[in-house]
């Protein structure tokens, strides 16, 4: 077999071999690898954004290779806080050769000898004292703010996933979304997913409000939604029938507000010529 490489001076990426030929990852991963490492450092990626760039692989795909590159060393994850102090987004870090492996072999550790240790007198151990029980105290604080932070980031995940429907619509309709509009989105998201307010009606709700964005041109269509949807949440306005609802008295009021001005008018003008 022949293999002939065409000489270059631009546009083009270099790459360890070692990188190319670990066995250890799947070609799909080699591949996806080596596309994220061709871009700028400050390139951001999203599983839904990878996805459109490969005709044979969905998102899906996109995401077993992922898992598959971090479980090897290559990818690794940092959680992001935003403003609330929630974890509003994930970060990558991705390397040309891997730098940890999440699921190290564990050394071989052979049985000590144990001898019995010397016993003497010692002073009992006050249950009692307020120093042990503060020290206490502060290890379950801890605890439970490590199960919080995860609670936390599970529902931000949680979130995020659902509402792809919702900016896969939004980027129909207003072209890619930006960082700041998808966090802003995202709160909001979190806030009708806190609520209680069902899955399914949330993103019909969000999906509604996009039309109406995108019907009235919206100069910034992330402010136009947000600030309808705080509304709709306040007022407990949760479905899509219960927005109709409200539409339709809106332009009930609109309309006997429009008829009642023209009465006004016609009876001013009926004065005029009784007048004359």
């Amino acid at each position: 077999m022949a293999i002939i490489r065409a000489k270059r001076d631009k546009n083009f990426s270099i790459f360890d071999n070692n990188l190319l030929r670990d066995s250890e990852i799947s070609f799909k991963a080699r591949g996806l690898l080596t596309y994220m490492l061709s871009m700028p450092d400050n390139w951001k990626f999203y599983v839904s954004e990878l996805a459109t760039h490969s005709k044979k692989e969905g998102e899906s795909a996109i995401r077993s290779a992922i898992e598959e590159l971090e479980k090897a060393g290559y990818m690794k994850r940092v959680r992001q806080r935003g403003e609330k102090g929630r974890f509003s987004s994930v970060d990558w870090y991705v390397y040309d050769e891997p730098k940890f492996s999440p699921h190290g072999d564990f050394p071989h550790v052979d049985k000590p000898r144990v001898e019995e240790p010397q016993v003497d007198n010692r002073p009992l151990l006050r249950t009692n004292s307020t120093k042990n029980l503060k020290k206490e105290e502060s290890i379950d604080a801890d605890a439970a703010s490590v199960r919080s932070d995860l609670n936390d980031l599970d529902i931000q995940l949680e979130c995020h996933r659902q509402m792809q429907p919702v900016i896969q619509n939004f980027e129909r309709n207003f072209g890619q979304i930006t960082e700041t509009e998808r966090m802003k989105l995202l709160d909001e998201y979190r806030d009708w997913y806190e609520k209680g307010v069902p899955r399914e009606d949330t993103i019909a709700v969000f999906n509604k409000v996009v039309e109406k964005a995108a019907i009235n041109r919206a100069k910034a269509p992330t402010k136009f939604m947000i600030g309808i949807l705080k509304g709709w949440l306040r007022n407990k306005i949760w479905t899509v029938e219960a927005i109709e609802g409200e539409d339709k008295q809106f332009e009930a009021k609109k309309q006997q507000r429009q008829s009642g001005w023209s009465n006004r008018r016609n009876n001013a003008s009926n004065e005029v010529e009784w007048y004359e």
